[in-house]
């Protein structure tokens, strides 16, 4: 497994590098897409210290944040890249070993984990001193951050996962399944944080898969203290939909290769 692993992570990472080399767009678009982001946010705060509960710095981090883990995950992507090989036949031979698919995609996430979590992280650090921004970290705090994006790397692909398997069920319907997981990101706190609704909706909010990718890490960063109920809610619940989502995926991606064709199959 090891060994698979770190060879999938390695192909993936030197095929960024040689096929990826728009580090202009890379490095610059995430601050522009976080500049336009707060702008925008500024705007909705106007001269007031804080918003439903978060300060201004709060919520520029979640921003950044958030903005950070939609370049790490790149959920549309993804998407685009499973549904084309269900559609157009480059399946084919993976769908005979589905789990090993899994696998191979999950790992080679991992490799443009890299190169984005770099940029990601300069981008961060300029953000937090030139904005005199004072972020309450400790080594409990960061483990916490590490453990819980790298299980999201697995329950994001499963859910992105699912929704490209609709191909085969339902058809291509691009405008459906992109709409799906927009809304499944909205509702996550990819935009606005789930801290700012009201509490008696944020638990309904809590339930949904994406929020557990999104609004919870970035919700743990802006905290100044760690409140270890909420913190656990949140963990099993984003454990419990892992389980969940990797019993549905190999479920509806054992129909689809059943209904699966191709020429010369």
């Amino acid at each position: 497994m090891y060994k698979q692993m770190k060879a999938t992570v390695k192909v993936v990472f030197r095929t960024e590098m040689v096929f990826r080399m728009n580090f202009i767009f890379l490095f610059f678009g995430l601050p522009l897409k976080i500049l336009i982001s707060w702008v925008l946010w500024d705007f909705v705060i106007g001269t007031s210290a804080s918003f439903n509960g978060l300060t201004r710095n709060q919520i520029l981090v979640f921003v950044a944040f958030t903005s950070f883990l939609n370049y790490l995950y790149d959920s549309n992507t993804l998407l685009s890249i499973l549904q084309h090989k269900l559609i157009n036949g480059g399946a084919v031979s993976d769908l005979t070993l589905p789990i090993s698919l899994h696998r191979k995609e999950i790992f080679g996430s991992w490799g443009t984990f890299i190169l984005y979590a770099i940029s990601g992280l300069i981008t961060l650090s300029a953000i937090i001193i030139v904005g005199n921004i004072e972020i309450h970290l400790n080594f409990a705090k960061i483990i916490i951050l590490v453990v819980i994006t790298l299980i999201n790397t697995v329950l994001q692909y499963y859910v992105v996962s699912i929704i490209a398997s609709l191909s085969v069920l339902i058809g291509r319907v691009d405008d459906i399944k992109y709409l799906l997981l927009n809304v499944l990101e909205f509702f996550g706190g990819m935009i606005i944080p789930l801290a700012i609704f009201p509490a008696s909706t944020r638990f309904m909010l809590y339930l949904n898969p994406i929020s557990s990718v999104i609004d919870f890490p970035a919700s743990i960063l802006i905290t100044e203290t760690l409140d270890l109920t909420v913190i656990a809610i949140r963990f099993l619940i984003q454990l419990l939909w892992l389980v969940i989502l990797m019993q549905i995926n190999n479920r509806i991606w054992k129909i689809s290769r059943d209904r699966f064709t191709a020429p010369g199959e």
